[in-house]
């Protein structure tokens, strides 16, 4: 069906599911049973999960619960946020959590729901918002352990499932790690986690392996060479950034601990780097709350014109019989749809301000 054929109440469907669509906005209906069921998404819901309505619908009945079976302990958590605002009366609540995406990736997701007293089969529903936040999540994970800053070299490596020689795929590094570990012909093998076989490295490795393909951090110590085939004391400290593919991604921080000077020396700059780390956090945090905030009000600003709206389109197709009062409701309808337009106009104003794409124009005024 062409959109100018589409009827009016369709046509302010249409609109709205394109509109929350090129805000990068997902809009869901959901009922507040044991699946967290799909009522109704608009299309950027499913884009974002990757599968299309249809394959959704058949692939997982609808249900959210079954959308997250491979990840229990995050389900298990997105509840406890849910039952708790309801315990507390609360008309809203919001949290962060990730999303997996079909392929065996995962976007980082922040989600806002509202409840309401609207009822399917005796089952009270909810409005939900969520956002792609995946960058900011990953800015602020690598500047937590800030790549290029910190003192000790840094490097990238994919944690996978196999064999010990197939379980570190190195990714990248900085300048400090290839001047330790040396620049390595075309070729040649890629660097591994450590340079020095030893049973105590592998011993190291083999403990916390496992901690690693869950993407937990770890921190442990290791022996290498130098350049020089001196023997050289190292402290890792890795942290998870992302997933590819279903495997981990760990940042890993090489600390040289051989000289106990040295360390004491690292350790004050540690600590004057955690404290900038902090304040950044926070402002961070702060300006993450402001969003929040601001799209908890908005989509209950939406929601009213919107109630309004399929109020009076049901009264109207009772009242086939009264052409006043058809007219009545139809120009309610009109009414509140400009006044939602209007809204999201205003709100696509302040993303174009916000993301630096707004237009000024020079021009006397009175």
């Amino acid at each position: 069906m062409e959109y100018d054929t589409l009827k009016q109440p369709d046509r302010i469907t249409h609109e709205y599911n394109m509109l929350m669509s090129s805000m990068h906005v997902s809009v869901g209906k959901h009922l507040l049973d044991p699946y967290f069921t799909v009522i109704w998404a608009n299309d950027f819901f499913y884009e974002k999960t990757g599968y299309g309505r249809e394959e959704y619908e058949a692939t997982f009945h609808n249900h959210v619960s079954e959308y997250y079976s491979a990840f229990p302990d995050v389900y298990e958590t997105m509840g406890k946020f849910i039952k708790t605002a309801l315990k507390h009366g609360e008309p809203s609540y919001e949290f962060v959590c990730p999303m997996p995406v079909k392929g065996g990736s995962r976007i980082w997701i922040k989600v806002v729901g509202t409840f309401t007293k609207e009822t399917v089969d005796g089952i009270p529903v909810i409005y939900s918002v969520f956002t792609d936040i995946t960058d900011l999540v990953q800015a602020q994970t690598e500047k937590s352990i800030t790549y290029d800053n910190l003192p000790g070299f840094i490097a990238k490596f994919q944690i996978r499932a196999g064999c010990a020689q197939e379980r570190f795929t190195f990714l990248d590094a900085n300048d400090r790690f290839i001047d330790f570990f040396g620049t390595r012909a075309a070729g040649d093998a890629p660097y591994s986690l450590v340079n020095w076989d030893s049973a105590r490295n592998q011993q190291a490795l083999n403990e916390h392996y496992p901690a690693m393909r869950e993407g937990k951090p770890v921190h442990f110590t290791v022996q290498a060479k130098t350049l020089q085939n001196d023997d050289a004391w190292l402290q890792l400290n890795g942290d998870c950034i992302d997933v590819i593919q279903g495997d981990p991604v760990y940042l890993f921080i090489y600390i040289d601990i051989t000289d106990i000077t040295e360390q004491k020396v690292l350790q004050k700059k540690l600590e004057e780097r955690s404290e900038l780390l902090r304040n950044a956090l926070e402002m961070a945090e702060r300006a993450n709350r402001a969003k929040s905030d601001f799209l908890s009000r908005m989509s209950h600003d939406i929601r009213t014109p919107m109630n309004a709206i399929m109020g009076m389109l049901s009264i109207a197709k009772e009242s086939w019989d009264d052409p006043d009062r058809v007219r009545d409701c139809l120009n309610k309808v009109e009414n509140s749809a400009r006044f939602l337009l209007a809204l999201i106009n205003d709100i696509l104003d302040m993303s174009k301000i916000e993301s630096g794409k707004a237009i000024l124009k020079k021009k006397a005024f009175d």
